[in-house]
């Protein structure tokens, strides 16, 4: 059963919005993501997905992958 969850991270890097591009593309590429979003002014990725089939920190690692990095 999918249990939807929803949470915005803090994300340093991100300049514009071809940075947000890479960004979303990496996050959508985990399996499990439903949907995400960023805003290189806000400094954010919003993200909605199945936390039964991923959790934070497989988003957060795809996201560091870019090269951007998460606010812990």
């Amino acid at each position: 059963m999918a249990e939807m969850k929803e949470e915005t991270l803090k994300v340093n890097g991100m300049m514009c919005n071809g940075c947000e591009n890479t960004v979303v593309n990496a996050v959508k590429d985990v399996e499990g993501v439903i949907e995400a979003k960023a805003s290189h002014q806000d400094g954010t990725v919003s993200v909605k997905y199945d936390a039964a089939a991923t959790d934070m920190l497989f988003i957060k690692m795809a996201i560091n992958n870019t090269h951007y990095n998460v606010v812990e």
